[in-house]
């Protein structure tokens, strides 16, 4: 199997090096005390769940963590295969996160930004860059500069360099923030697709989105990770 071949498998649900993601009694906070504690959570592949809390709780902290980006205070967060820990190295690749500070560079096109996107993850001559725009409503504007785009369009191209790499986990931080209805409905397929074969962490106090997981942690109250009924 070639590795194209390979992501669109997995994107399909039926791909190989599932990963699963593991915490184990974290917390964190400055010095003031902790934002949360104690939040022990395993998402096998196939599943979402959905940070929430009122401003101020953790959320973009939490999923800071996840992202490797930030060490707790306490416990540990593992991702792992069906038979083994991932080491370091090997996790970044498997991560697609969008984060609202997350920026693209607006001297370059959309399509140089893709290719960048594939690039830094290890995928080049296999990044279709025209069905990645396509998927998020940006056909067409391949070789336009960045800089001319809209806050919508350019959330869009957010998920359009997701698309170039095909990560297995997704850590998603306002994911529907300066997106229109069609954005959003965009946004909600790519969550339900990803579901099939993969993990989604959502962190939203949006009612609509907070539907989107199966499990909720809601940050503020006692911290605990709860399936929904």
């Amino acid at each position: 199997m070639d590795k194209l071949t390979n992501r669109r498998a997995y994107w399909q649900g039926k791909g190989v090096m599932r990963t699963r993601l593991i915490l184990d009694n974290v917390g964190h906070g400055y010095s003031r005390g902790f934002l949360f504690r104690n939040l022990t959570l395993e998402l096998q592949p196939g599943s979402a769940a959905v940070i929430a809390g009122p401003n101020g709780a953790g959320k973009t902290t939490l999923l800071r963590i996840l992202a490797g980006l930030l060490t707790p205070r306490e416990g540990t967060v593992v991702y792992h295969t069906a038979t083994d820990a991932l080491p370091s190295v090997a996790v970044r690749p498997r991560l697609g996160l969008i984060t609202p500070d997350i920026s693209l560079y607006s001297e370059l096109t959309a399509r140089e930004n893709v290719l960048l996107a594939g690039a830094l993850r290890g995928v080049r001559k296999t990044v279709d860059v025209g069905s990645s725009l396509g998927r998020v409503g940006l056909a067409g504007r391949e070789e336009d500069l960045v800089g001319s785009f809209s806050l919508g369009m350019r959330q869009r191209l957010k998920y359009a360099c997701l698309f170039a790499y095909q990560p297995r986990v997704l850590l998603l931080d306002e994911p529907c923030s300066n997106l229109d209805e069609e954005g959003r409905r965009m946004v909600a397929d790519l969550v339900l697709r990803h579901r099939e074969g993969g993990v989604v962490v959502i962190a939203t106090n949006d009612p609509r989105e907070v539907r989107w997981g199966e499990v909720l942690i809601h940050l503020g109250s006692d911290g605990h990770p709860a399936k929904r009924c």
